[in-house]
């Protein structure tokens, strides 16, 4: 029986306004399905009740015992005195160049331009001045020689990861920058650069070469999946990409690091500083007037693989030809250019944070390390060909550029813009000649064949 509606039972009313209808109401009745879903409804929120009773709160750092680790910065300062630095070291010089990949005296060099140049490395400022300032720096060459992650010294030094990563960054910052290191980095000085050349004479009997042009691969582990698409070459992998110029001391006058490994060695130097330098005449300093094989040259050169363009001051192997004269100076050529090889291969040996998989998330720091570890290479370089273990021992001493002989060192181009793009037009024409090209090279070959017959007889 259907109950009276609402108002049938609400007619009785009163109509004052300060009246109330007290009559109950019944309840509408359901149907079965509207049943079925109170039931749902009534199951769901008992569900959800029973499921936040269950579940635990999340412990904070401390209930978890995750709270800021409290370092012993005077024991980890006084393990470094006591192992490497100090008056009373316990390993030897040999040992600390083995472990740091520089020597003592490098290392101090470096040292004190941190402290001068950088407030992060001395002890009376910032909220680092607990730590040891040689800590920092040592950190920082220990991560580059070994390639690992700063955890792994974590307990040596009292780092967090934090003041790890800032101390390298901090080194980096400082070899890249501070003027003491100027000549480790950059285009050598007309001298030095006349040194190279006849170190190179001495080494391989040909005048007015520079050095070796060639590019390398450096695998990118942490390459945002953004850029692995650029990043990525032949080999399936990110990588970056070093164009360097190395002599026979394996001295390296010129690095670019960070070009995307999807590029091959043509396109890198396309965009590279040294094709910069060879347009807009900063390498023209180094020019000087020679002969070689009958002909003049007036313009220093560099040894190149096949892949790379035939410019005036390039030399590549021969790809015909198979007479006495072509096949000597393809083995020539070739054997020459192990220099560049035998430079990568030693600044990946000493530097495994090049030779492994680069870790450095943020591209700028991880080119900003690569450079360093080129600068440190230079350096030690230096080192060894100072004490007398190759060819030369008066090479890289000259740190005054001059202006003798290889024209004038305060030249610089035009202030007018379009002298300046006309300017840059001239020498890049100039480059490209294809005649000047051959040319060189083949008065290259016909040098390298009187230098072989007259060194080892006519066969």
């Amino acid at each position: 029986q259907r109950p009276a509606p609402l108002s049938v039972l609400c007619a009785a009313r009163p109509t004052s306004s300060a009246s109330t209808c007290t009559t109950k109401v019944p309840a509408m009745p359901m149907n079965e399905e509207q049943e079925e879903r109170e039931d749902q409804v009534a199951k769901f929120q008992a569900l959800l009740f029973v499921h936040s009773s269950l579940r635990k709160k999340k412990p904070t750092r401390r209930q978890a015992g995750r709270g800021r680790v409290k370092h012993d910065y005077e024991r980890a300062k006084q393990c470094v005195l006591d192992d490497w630095p100090g008056p009373n070291a316990r390993y030897s010089d040999r040992e600390f160049a083995a472990t740091y990949r520089v020597t003592k005296a490098i290392f101090q060099r470096i040292l004190d331009a941190c402290l001068r140049h950088d407030g992060f490395f001395r002890s009376d400022r910032g909220k680092s001045s607990k730590i040891y300032p040689a800590s920092k720096m040592l950190i920082a060459l220990q991560y580059w020689g070994y390639g690992i992650t700063p955890k792994a010294f974590k307990a040596y030094y009292q780092f967090s990861d934090a003041t790890s990563h800032r101390s390298m960054n901090a080194t980096a910052k400082i070899l890249n920058t501070a003027p003491e290191f100027a000549k480790y980095r950059s285009l050598p000085s007309v001298d030095m650069m006349r040194e190279i050349v006849e170190v190179n004479k001495k080494r391989h009997g040909v005048e007015g070469m520079a050095g070796s042009l060639d590019c390398t691969h450096l695998s990118w582990q942490q390459c945002p999946n953004a850029w692995k698409g650029q990043f990525s070459g032949k080999g399936k992998k990110p990588t970056v990409v070093i164009e360097a110029v190395a002599d026979h001391n394996l001295w390296i006058h010129h690095a670019w690091a960070g070009a995307p490994g999807n590029d091959n060695d043509v396109s890198i130097f396309n965009h590279s500083p040294l094709r910069r330098a060879l347009v807009d005449g900063t390498f023209d300093k180094y020019d000087f007037a020679f002969e070689m094989g009958g002909e003049e040259f007036n313009q220093v050169w560099m040894l190149v693989d096949g892949i790379y363009p035939e410019l005036s001051r390039f030399v590549k192997t021969v790809t015909e030809g198979w007479d006495d004269e072509s096949r000597a100076f393809k083995e020539w050529q070739e054997g020459a250019r192990k220099d560049i090889e035998r430079a990568f291969g030693v600044l990946k040996k000493n530097f495994r944070f090049i030779s492994s998989d680069i870790q450095k998330l943020c591209f700028n720091d991880m080119v900003q390390s690569i450079k360093a570890c080129v600068v440190l290479h230079n350096m030690m370089v230096e080192h060894r060909v100072n004490c007398k273990e190759e060819e030369s021992d008066t090479l890289y001493y000259s740190d005054i550029p001059s202006a003798q002989g290889g024209g004038d060192e305060n030249r610089r181009i035009a202030n007018d813009p379009l002298d300046t793009l006309r300017s840059a037009v001239e020498r890049w024409g100039d480059l490209q000649s294809e005649t000047e090209h051959y040319r060189l090279r083949d008065s290259t070959m016909r040098h390298v064949a009187l230098d072989r017959e007259r060194t080892t007889g006519p066969e």
